[in-house]
């Protein structure tokens, strides 16, 4: 089964802070709208909304989590798998986000927003999280394979979805893991970096590098071997004009800028405390800020 991806994760993997909107053909000028196209029911009580979205544009359109509020979600955290590269035209259960039962979730883009709630839900499908191979599933039931969402039309017994007629594919989304790791198990819509680039699997596969010869992965986006990381969500600087975060990606040796949001501070940002998963950034008390690792 090859994997058609309709969501690129370029900004998050492999860029910095960008531009807010950008086209093929320069800056686009015709709305990119967000879609609420079903929300389901889980076995737990909460939902699961599936989203789309409508590029009135005749040519495809950049739009990342940024530090400019433009394609983010609220509450917290602003990404949850959308797209940041909206393709041309009207594309239906582009991805899926799982959140409480007893809230509301809503995807903002470009100023138009729209948000999911129990008052949504549009069938009785029983989401049942991740497929597992000990599960026993029934006609009705969803499940969550990699980055793909799966209804059974019939009693699947134990073939994991994408193999026989049992299992209908919903939703073709993506599931960021990280680098690649030749120990783990990658299932088909499963994102990773490898050298700055990022690849997404086809198929389920283990021990199998990412390659351009590789019927295992589909290249995303050539990147840089020496990617910049930059931060999926603002924070703030407390009393005394610091704050020390905590990230993966930092290393004694990375770069690190910050940068307010909405303003600058009255004092300069600068880092310090540089350490393997943390560093130190100085500035304003109270005002919010982001950051970019590049190693």
């Amino acid at each position: 089964m090859r994997v058609r991806i309709s969501v690129v994760l370029v900004s998050l993997l492999l860029a910095g802070v960008g531009a807010l909107v950008w086209s093929s053909s320069g800056r686009a000028f015709n709305p990119v709208v967000p879609i609420l196209d079903c929300v389901y029911r889980t076995s737990t009580g909460n939902l699961l909304a599936v989203y789309g979205y409508d590029n009135q544009n005749n040519q495809n359109v950049t739009i990342p989590v940024d530090v400019v509020p433009s394609n983010y979600f609220s509450p917290d955290p602003k990404f949850r798998g959308q797209p940041v590269i909206f393709l041309a035209g009207r594309h239906d259960s582009v991805f899926s986000v799982e959140f409480d039962g007893g809230s509301t979730l809503s995807w903002t883009l470009l100023g138009t927003t729209v948000t999911a709630s129990a008052a949504n839900v549009c069938n009785n499908l029983t989401y049942r999280g991740d497929w597992t191979d000990t599960g026993s599933y029934n006609p009705g039931d969803a499940v969550r394979y990699g980055g793909g969402f799966w209804v059974a039309k019939a009693s699947p017994g134990t073939d994991p979805p994408g193999t026989g007629d049992a299992w209908q594919l919903i939703v073709q989304g993506v599931r960021v893991r990280g680098d690649w790791n030749s120990n783990d198990t990658y299932l088909p819509g499963d994102v990773v970096r490898l050298d700055g680039s990022a690849w997404v699997a086809e198929r389920t596969n283990t021990n199998s590098e990412p390659a351009p010869a590789s019927t295992d992965w589909q290249l995303l986006a050539q990147g840089d071997a020496h990617p910049a990381f930059p931060s999926t969500q603002t924070h703030t600087f407390g009393r005394g004009n610091t704050a020390t975060i905590q990230d993966p990606n930092v290393t004694p040796s990375s770069v690190i800028i910050v940068q307010y949001v909405n303003g600058g501070g009255a004092v300069a940002t600068s880092v310090n405390n540089v350490t393997n998963g943390s560093f130190t950034a100085t500035g304003t008390t109270g005002k919010s800020f982001t950051y970019v690792v590049y190693n």
